[in-house]
């Protein structure tokens, strides 16, 4: 505690009495006597205080004395105030850096911290701009991160390159570094680095490093925008704070690292958990799907296990991307309104080639995985998006589904296949007119659950032969054949429909539906069982016929071409040689003069060879018409107006109708 000194006015002698409740010693009243104690405890306690000691005090000190003892004693009570009041000033300076210190050690986030380091450097040293640049040892660049003062964002965003400038000066030196007057100093300047300063006004500058150990985290700037001689008390004071901060600022980089890797080690721990999860999901997913294989399922259990399992919508397609099986996220099924796209097409062709669920760029798909045996592509298997993410376990799991359908569709396959021979050879011995419909072969049909009693219609079709198979499988349906199979070339069905026209088109539709092109497509006639080889003998020699004339689509009747089955059916004469050979030379003329000379020689024949007739059905005058029949003369020869000619003539313009309409 100090005290003030004051003269108690009432006493004789003016003795010094003490104030506890003053901060400065005032001698008032009456002068103390020479010497006296409580002059120099006046003295004493001014010193401590830091006051100015009055001068009445000193000069009653000195009496008695030389004016050279008066002086010195002066000079020495100069020095001794100023070395108190120095040291008061340091004491102040370390219980603010250690209040710091203790401050900035309560923060644990790097951001932050720089901020609040910088701010409390401010509050110690009073510099108009305090900033902080993070040393890269990597690349040896300096960054300014965090400044107070400044107030230019290309100084806030200031990079000093390498060895550059003063801060690189103090990563170098590992010391402090002061300069007054920068644009003038003896530093390695850069234009950037000049801008920058010279954007702030800044002319004295003044770097300490942040060490630890050996290392540089950065360096701590105090600047002033006007010529400062900076001291040694300044320098230590912002070096110590400098130390006290990479402290901390380190304590805090390696509490951050251990936090992060405490979170990678708990994500890691996670992503174990949930991969181990996935796997014995997957495990599970793999028996269900193989018992429903086993057990006899089909498409539509692959997806309910799928689906629950993977909390997603599925898909599953045949071969021709056409779904056979969907379910919501659930596992329950939903309407088979699934609609391929040209990217799920694409996916599908990409996961044949690799074996590897592929990714569809779609908000209605997540991925597509293909079902592939050898070189076949079976079907797909068409996974929805969901809300949890999709693993390598769970695509893993799809790719094994897929494997599953391809297993699964080829045992369904080799039954079908198996079914399609034998209700194949039962068509076959059908058709056969040498074998009888006796009770071992009612028996057969029974056993297929064929009525051969509603076997009214055979058809013919002609598709091309890698489209054949699929065509048989596609005309299994009951509702469209009672049997179907392969007879040579052609597919043979049995319809039970009563219209032929009505069963021939749903025989189209369905041949179109599942190989992509259009059929030739005969109806045969109705009839009873026992001369059912007749009538299909009888479609088959109308389909090579039409092969014959160049017909290979459409649908069309026995009856329509009976005329021409009786004269080419059970033979094997070329219809086209034949129509070449009687009416070769007009088509050569029309096709050589762009004329129409056939027209007229087909309606002459219809009007039973009248050019007046011939005339009027033509529009020309009667002159034009036997102008061309002299032109057929010459191409035909004269006796082609015979009545043996003109039979075959009009045979062979027929054909040639029929075969260009």
């Amino acid at each position: 505690m100090t005290y003030a000194i004051m003269y108690e006015s009432s006493t004789p002698e003016g003795r010094l009495m003490v104030d506890p409740s003053s901060k400065l010693a005032a001698v008032r009243g009456r002068r103390p006597k020479t010497g006296g104690v409580d002059v120099v405890l006046a003295l004493l306690d001014g010193l401590t205080a830091g006051q100015e000691i009055p001068a009445d005090v000193l000069d009653r000190l000195t009496e008695g004395g030389t004016a050279a003892q008066g002086a010195e004693l002066r000079r020495r009570v100069g020095e001794a105030h100023a070395a108190v009041s120095r040291w008061r000033r340091r004491d102040q300076q370390l219980s603010a850096l250690f209040s710091s210190a203790r401050e900035l050690a309560e923060l644990r986030s790097v951001g932050p911290l720089l901020d609040r380091l910088v701010q409390r450097a401010h509050d110690l040293v009073g510099s108009d701009v305090m900033y902080l640049s993070e040393f890269d040892e990597g690349t040896g660049e300096l960054r300014v991160s965090s400044t107070l003062g400044a107030i230019t964002d290309a100084f806030r965003r200031l990079r000093v390159p390498p060895g550059a400038g003063l801060a690189s000066e103090v990563v170098q030196t590992r010391a402090p570094r002061w300069i007054s007057g920068y644009q003038t100093a003896q530093v390695r300047h850069d234009p950037q680095i000049d801008a920058a300063v010279a954007g702030e006004g800044l002319v004295s500058l003044l770097g300490v490093p942040l060490l630890a150990g050996s290392e540089v985290l950065g360096v701590l700037f105090a600047a002033y925008r006007s010529d400062h001689r900076f001291t040694a008390d300044e320098v230590a004071l912002l070096s110590a704070f400098a130390d006290h901060a990479a402290v901390v600022l380190q304590t805090v980089e390696l509490l951050e690292i251990a936090h992060r890797s405490a979170r990678e080690a708990e994500q890691a721990s996670a992503e174990a958990a949930r991969h181990a999860a996935a796997v014995e999901r997957a495990a599970q997913v793999h028996e269900e799907l193989t018992a429903v294989v086993l057990g006899g399922g089909d498409a539509g259990g692959i997806a309910v296990t799928l689906s629950r399992a993977l909390h997603r919508a599925v898909v599953i397609t045949d071969r021709s991307l056409t779904a056979v099986a969907a379910t919501d996220a659930s596992g329950s099924p939903v309407p088979l309104s699934f609609r391929s796209t040209t990217a799920i097409a694409a996916a599908v062709d990409e996961s044949s080639r690799s074996g590897q669920l592929v990714e569809v760029p779609s908000a209605e798909v997540y991925g597509v995985a293909a079902a592939v045996a050898g070189r076949s592509t079976l079907g797909a298997i068409i996974v929805g998006p969901g809300a949890e993410a999709f693993g390598a376990v769970d695509k893993r799991t799809v790719e094994r589904a897929g494997l599953i359908l391809a297993l699964q569709t080829l045992q369904q396959d080799a039954v079908v296949r198996a079914e399609e021979q034998v209700r194949g050879e039962l068509l076959a011995d059908l058709l056969d007119p040498s074998r009888p419909h006796d009770a071992r072969l009612r028996e057969r049909a029974r056993a297929r659950h064929v009525d051969l009693q509603a076997a009214r219609m055979p058809i013919a079709v002609w598709v091309r032969d890698d489209d054949r198979s699929a065509a048989v499988r596609a005309l299994q349906d009951r509702a469209v054949a009672l049997l179907a199979g392969e007879r040579g070339s052609l597919v043979a069905v049995l319809s039970a429909d009563e219209s032929g026209e009505r069963a021939g088109a749903a025989v189209a539709r369905r041949v179109r539906a599942a190989t992509g092109r259009e059929a030739l497509v005969v109806v045969g006639r109705p009839g009873a069982l026992n001369d059912l080889a007749h009538r299909w003998s009888q479609a088959a020699d109308c389909v090579r016929l039409l092969d014959r004339l160049g017909v290979a689509s459409g649908v069309t009747s026995v009856d329509a071409y009976a005329p021409y089955l009786a004269l080419f059916g059970d033979s094997a004469v070329d219809v086209k040689a034949f129509t070449r050979e009687l009416i070769g030379p007009v088509l050569t003329w029309d096709s050589e003069r762009h004329t129409d000379l056939l027209e007229t020689l087909a309606v002459y024949l219809d009007q039973q060879g009248s050019p007046a007739r011939t005339a009027r059905a033509l529009g020309v005058h009667v002159n034009t018409v036997l102008q061309r029949l002299e032109r057929l003369d010459e191409l035909l020869g004269a006796d082609w107006r015979t009545p043996e000619r003109r039979f075959r003539l009009a045979i062979a313009v027929r054909l040639h109708r029929l075969a260009t309409t």
